[in-house]
């Protein structure tokens, strides 16, 4: 705290090249950082439920392909739209898509971005793997990485937004190159 009461408002090195990286790829930071939170939390909950899952993507899925490409367009477009417009749109598609292995397969490539692409040393990926996938208490996720509370809660924003950006990334691949994304 600074003098008067007052919060400081310094940001950390990584959180400012985060922030940089959004305004560079001309993406809505807390978009990104929304629909990564709902993305990770919807991708937990195929998870815990892996028998309801279509596992068995066919060539035939990947040859027709105008489903899931209309999702996908449709799913980015919902990221960078506001939370009362956008949210209805967002999981009519995400619920399109996360029928599919593809879509698993495309959560995978985002969460492996954040493992490959460390900014200012933090390890973004386990407090994704801690809170997302192996669903550890805060207290637990604290003390396994040495942090406080508060250095978690905003280690884990920047972690959730990069994961954005990762999927933000897949997708577009996805979009441009639909048989190299899915081959």
């Amino acid at each position: 705290m600074l003098r008067g009461g007052k919060m400081s408002t310094r940001i950390s090195s990584a959180e400012r090249q985060i922030r940089d990286l959004c305004r560079f790829l001309e993406y809505d930071e807390a978009a990104v950082y929304r629909r990564g939170l709902q993305i990770l939390k919807k991708y937990n909950q195929i998870r815990q439920a892996d028998s309801l899952v279509n596992h068995s993507d066919t060539e035939e899925d990947y040859q027709e392909q105008s489903e899931l490409r209309t999702a996908a367009a449709a799913l980015r477009e919902c990221f960078f739209v506001s939370d009362s417009e956008g949210d209805a749109s967002f999981w009519k598609n995400a619920h399109v898509l996360m029928d599919r292995k593809w879509m698993l397969d495309l959560t995978d490539r985002a969460i492996i971005y954040v493992q490959t692409n460390r900014i200012d040393h933090q390890d973004y990926y386990q407090l994704i793997r801690y809170k997302f996938l192996d669903q550890l208490s805060e207290i637990d996720i604290c003390e396994f990485m040495g942090l406080q509370r508060t250095a978690m809660y905003m280690r884990r924003r920047e972690a959730v937004t990069m994961f954005g950006i990762g999927f933000l990334k897949a997708l577009d691949d996805f979009l441009r190159y639909p048989q190299k994304a899915t081959g």
